[in-house]
């Protein structure tokens, strides 16, 4: 006889062999130990939280306005020009063409809609 919980359960004729609840006992000790261990991780996580949203944290925007990105073809040689252009202003791509439309649309009023 063996104690399990407090309760005498017989033992199986081999002496170095467990009953079938024995091992079932085990296992679901091992289980919440685990479960307990998993979950102060998680608690610990929550309370000590890093990073985040905090006030002025991150990337500052660019524009005021929503962002749609575009996928935008254009010919090698243009491409170039474009670069150089960005490259001289201290610019990025998509910056360079939102200032370049700008600057078309002040010039041409047909394109303004």
């Amino acid at each position: 006889m063996i104690n399990i919980n407090d309760k005498k359960v017989p033992k199986t004729i081999l002496s170095n062999s467990c009953t079938h609840l024995e091992r079932c006992t085990n296992n679901i000790g091992r289980t919440i130990i685990f479960l307990n261990c998993f979950l102060s991780k998680v608690l610990e996580q929550v309370n000590m939280a890093r990073g985040g949203f905090r006030e002025g944290a991150g990337r500052k925007k660019e524009y005021n306005e929503p962002v749609k990105k575009i996928l935008l073809g254009l010919p090698e040689s243009v491409l170039k020009q474009l670069d150089s252009y960005a490259s001289a202003k201290n610019l990025s791509r998509p910056k360079a063409v939102a200032i370049l439309v700008k600057q078309a649309m002040a010039q041409n009023s047909q394109l303004a809609v």
